[in-house]
């Protein structure tokens, strides 16, 4: 094994290592003008572990033929998401940090978006635990209200009026939280979409911690399944009949958006503790980026071979 450096004709520079004319073992990669930096491992010719920073955004992990391929974490200024990569993209399962909105996602992961099933906590700490189509809730899913207090701090600092006494944490996403005062306390929930984009839902909870089964399409409740049998009962009260099946029909609903939820539990669980191996993965790729980047300085002034690619 040789080192050296090479300039490309497309105005890439390598400095590291080299078996068979091919990068191999420590080394980085400067590409575009300096905006795009890879440190670490590399095999074959191409990179294996370590850390890219590009365009503001980092990953470090696991990378197979050029492609982001393992385990792995990528932080942007809006999210951080740790867990599964295949062929460039989020997949398996995750959890992403949603910085911009305090909230954070863990389960199934598709093309790098929410899928089947997962769990989404929300600043307010409630939660909606379900399904997912497509980066938004649909299907059957139950959503647990934060207690008022932190509900309407999270209205309030929403909209820039108010200071946390304290933060808490959960699962690296920063919460604020106080005891609201008394004419804060009006049960008024805030909720965010996975896409990112600020949604504001308004609705009066009965009391903390209040749940709604329901169904859901393309992230919107479209059905109320827990007050579904009071409706049922003042609509259809001269048709006893139909009221039974109605209401056994709601029941069942509500049972199988309980069901769905408890398979979401169980899915985020497994997303979190995948996580947590794609955060040891994170700590060794930003170890051998460090070695390589050491490594890379000894060549900083040596010849340069022009390769072509």
């Amino acid at each position: 094994m040789i080192g050296g450096r090479v300039v490309y004709e497309d105005g890439a520079v390598y400095h590291g290592d080299f078996l068979n004319n091919l990068e191999h073992g420590l080394g980085t990669m400067k590409r575009s003008g300096g905006r795009s930096l890879f440190a670490g491992r590399w095999s074959e010719g191409f990179e294996e572990l370590g850390v890219l920073d590009e365009n503001g955004i980092t990953f470090a992990g696991q990378w197979s033929r050029g492609r982001r391929d393992g385990l792995g974490t990528e932080s942007s200024r809006n999210v951080t998401f740790s867990g599964d990569w295949t062929e460039g993209a989020q997949s398996r399962y995750g959890v992403a940090d949603y910085t911009n909105n305090e909230s954070c996602y863990m389960g199934i992961w598709v093309d790098s978006k929410p899928e089947e099933y997962g769990i989404q906590e929300y600043a307010d700490s409630g939660t909606y635990c379900g399904q997912w189509l497509n980066g938004r809730k649909t299907g059957f899913g139950v959503r647990t209200s934060g207690q008022y207090g932190s509900s309407a701090l999270a209205m309030i600092l929403s909209r820039g009026c108010a200071q946390a006494d304290h933060m808490r944490s959960c699962h690296g996403i920063r919460y604020a939280h106080r005891s609201a005062s008394h004419e804060d306390q009006r049960g008024r929930d805030v909720s965010w979409p996975v896409d990112g984009r600020e949604e504001m839902r308004l609705r009066n909870w009965g009391e903390d911690g209040t749940k709604t089964c329901g169904r859901y399409k393309n992230g919107k409740l479209v059905m109320d399944l827990g007050s579904a049998k009071g409706k049922l009962i003042g609509s259809f009260c001269g048709a006893r009949t139909r009221l039974q099946e109605s209401v056994r029909a709601a029941s069942l609903a509500a049972y199988i958006a309980d069901l769905k939820a408890n398979i979401a539990a169980e899915h985020a669980a497994i997303a979190h503790e995948t996580s947590l191996q794609a955060y040891k993965v994170h700590e060794e790729a930003h170890h051998q980026s460090d070695l390589a980047l050491v490594h890379a300085r000894q060549f900083h002034f040596a010849d340069a071979y022009v390769f072509s690619r």
